[in-house]
């Protein structure tokens, strides 16, 4: 199941601010929440802006952040 997420949700992330964002993010679930990182996740928008997405494991659950 693991890695079926990690294919369906990975895609190449480019650099810059929204990918310290992301990290920050994930760090602090990490730390703070005590969750596991499943997936990182990021594409550009239309726009030209950004969305990240964070898949994470708490015990027996899966959370999804946006």
């Amino acid at each position: 199941m693991l890695r079926l997420l990690q294919r369906l949700f990975s895609s190449k992330r480019g650099s810059g601010a929204g990918e310290r964002g992301e990290r920050l993010a994930a760090e602090w679930l990490q730390r703070e929440r005590g969750y596991a990182i499943v997936v990182r996740t990021g594409a550009t928008r239309r726009d030209g802006g950004r969305k990240s997405n964070l898949v994470c494991r708490d015990r027996e659950v899966l959370v999804l952040s946006r």
